[in-house]
Parts: structure tokens; C-alpha cells; sequence
């Protein structure tokens, strides 16, 4: 893999601004590779994947406080100023401003099956639908508090968590109507949905810290489970396939795998200070550590930490980029 080529997409990731398009080149090969934001310290580090060894870490204008990866094949940042989107070509090497705002938007996440994404603008309380292709706004959403969180799932639900108002609002994307509103544990953290149950965590209200995930029934938005974890659990992710969650408690350092049949505690983990981000690729969890400067890698099956990988000041988001596809096209 030649990582000369990576290093010049990051370097050029800082110059979108103001640029309409840039052919940059990418990775020899089609192996996948790690990127990992940093808040402290505007940079991005490159992980090799399947040793998630640190090929370097890159400089940049600007942090990107977002980043997630796109059906189409393309990933989407948000700078950490939030008033720009940034959209990236994993296969072709194409660079494209995505969209200006005049607020600042908090969040951003993808739309599974559509070119497009879903971003939280705090300001105007509302969320609003931006294509990848065009980079318009196709829809909004207005909100009765401020987005904090959103996660769309692959059945066409959009839920949309409001930290400051601690409930969840849920969309059809199909309809584009608001189905459900309801409430959620004080200061709420982390959203993950099994099909059946919306999992989230949270802070909890000052002076009695949350330590438990809870799922909600979305057509009732009745609490249906609760399952006791670590301090503060503000991070979840799993897959619909499997009956494990995985929860990133950054108040006692650790990652907790939990079988939702029998809602319990499975097995845990310690990785380093300050956890805020968990990523599922395959057979492993990536985890930030803020506070530790490094990369958790975890196995799933057996849950166990395998590497801890120091990659710069501040660590955030995490996504894994494919390699290019074999016609290079």
C-alpha cells in the first residue's frame, strides 16, 4: 500500500475550502485503512488495517469534529467550526466542498441507502437532509430542542436525540413524517437500535451519575430493558445480526459487551482515559481515548483488547475507508 499517496489526500482534505474539486491520489491496492480525527491538535492519523499500525499523522488547517463513511463509497466530515461539509471520493481520489451553513451544525450521520446525509443544526432546532451528490438541502425537520445526536437505521427510521429537552424524536424517512416523541434518562449519550429496541446511555443528572443503558420501544417509547454498565456510558454500537452491544463508559475506562437476549453484562475490557468513540468494523471495535492519545483495538469474539496504539493529541472520530476498487477506475 502506498501511504505517500494517503498522506497527500490528507494534506489536501485541509485546502477544500473554497475549492470546488481536487483528483487526488489514493492507496495502491484495495486494502481498507483507519482514519481517526483529533479535537486537541487539528490533524488526522492513518491506521494500516488488520495490524492498525500508525503510518503517520497528518496536519491539517482545521479538526474535523465529524466523520462517517458513505453508502456510495464516500465519506463525509464536518469540520469542527461545523459550518462546513467535506466530502470525500474513497475510490477516485475526488475532493469536493460539500456545503456552507451559516450555523453551525453539531452532527452528522449517514443515510443507509441513500446518497445522503443527516446533520443537526443546534440553532434553528431542527435536522436537516443534505445530498451527497448535490450537496442541497432536501428536507428539515423542525425539532421542539436542539439535536444533539442522530442515527438513521437501515429500516428508514431517522431518531433524533435532544440532550438538552433528554428525549429521542423519531422520523420516517419514507414519509418524511415525525412518528413518535418521547422521553429518555437526564442528560442522554449514545444511540444504537437492535431492530426492536432503542438502546441509549448518558451522563445522568449531576450528583448521581448514570451508569445503566436503557432500550426504548419506539412506537410506545416505553423503557423495555435497562442493563447496569459502566460509569457514564455515553458510546454504543453492535449490529442487528448479533445479539451483542458494545458500550463505551468514558467515566471508568472501559467497553462492556452485553447480550441483549438476556440483558447482562457478558464481558469487559479496560482501554485508555477519556473513551468518547466506538467504531465496528468486522470482527473489531476500534475505541478513541481522548485523554490517553490512543487507539483501543479490540476482538470481539473473544472480547479482548489486542492493541493500544498511540496516534496523536486528542482522538475522535474513527472511520475505515475501502481500498480502491481493482479496475482503479
Amino acid at each position: 500500500m502506498n501511504w505517500k499517496a494517503v498522506m497527500l489526500v490528507a494534506s489536501f482534505c485541509f485546502l477544500f475550502a473554497g475549492c470546488d474539486q481536487k483528483a487526488l491520489p489514493l492507496p495502491d491496492g484495495n486494502e481498507p485503512y483507519a482514519v481517526v480525527t483529533h479535537l486537541k491538535e487539528p490533524a488526522l492519523a492513518f491506521l494500516e488495517s488488520g495490524h492498525k499500525r500508525l503510518v503517520r499523522t497528518e496536519k491539517i488547517d482545521e479538526p474535523w469534529g465529524e466523520m462517517v463513511p458513505i453508502d456510495s463509497g464516500r465519506m463525509v466530515a464536518l469540520a469542527q467550526t461545523g459550518t462546513t461539509l467535506l466530502a470525500i471520493d474513497t475510490n477516485s481520489g475526488a475532493v469536493d466542498e460539500l456545503a456552507q451553513f451559516d450555523e453551525a451544525l453539531t452532527a452528522v450521520t449517514a443515510l443507509p441507502g441513500r446518497d445522503a446525509v443527516a446533520v443537526a443544526d443546534t440553532e434553528n432546532r431542527e435536522v436537516k437532509l443534505v445530498s451527497v451528490e448535490h450537496g442541497d438541502v432536501m428536507e428539515a425537520f423542525a425539532l421542539d430542542g436542539s439535536p444533539s445526536e442522530l442515527l438513521a437505521d437501515e429500516s428508514g427510521l431517522l431518531f433524533v436525540l435532544c440532550a438538552d429537552q433528554s428525549n429521542v424524536s423519531v422520523f420516517d424517512l419514507e414519509t418524511m413524517e415525525q412518528i413518535n416523541s418521547f422521553p429518555v434518562s437526564e442528560r442522554p449519550a449514545g444511540l444504537f437500535f437492535d431492530g426492536e429496541l432503542l438502546w441509549t446511555g448518558g451522563h445522568g443528572p449531576t450528583g448521581n451519575l448514570n451508569s445503566a443503558i436503557r432500550g426504548y420501544e419506539v412506537a410506545s417509547g416505553e423503557m423495555k430493558a435497562e442493563v447496569e454498565v459502566g460509569l457514564m456510558p455515553i458510546a454504543i454500537t453492535g449490529s442487528r445480526e448479533e445479539n451483542e452491544l458494545y458500550v463505551v463508559s468514558h467515566g471508568d475506562h472501559h467497553v462492556y459487551k452485553v447480550n441483549r437476549a438476556t440483558q447482562t453484562v457478558v464481558a469487559k475490557a479496560e482501554v485508555g482515559q477519556n473513551p468518547n468513540y466506538i467504531y465496528l468494523f468486522g470482527n473489531e471495535l476500534l475505541v478513541s481515548n481522548f485523554d490517553s492519545d490512543t487507539l483501543s483495538v479490540l476482538q470481539k469474539d473473544p472480547f479482548e483488547l489486542t492493541d493500544e496504539v498511540s496516534v496523536g493529541a486528542g482522538p475522535y472520530a474513527i472511520s475505515v475507508a475501502p481500498g480502491r476498487e481493482e479496475d482503479g477506475s
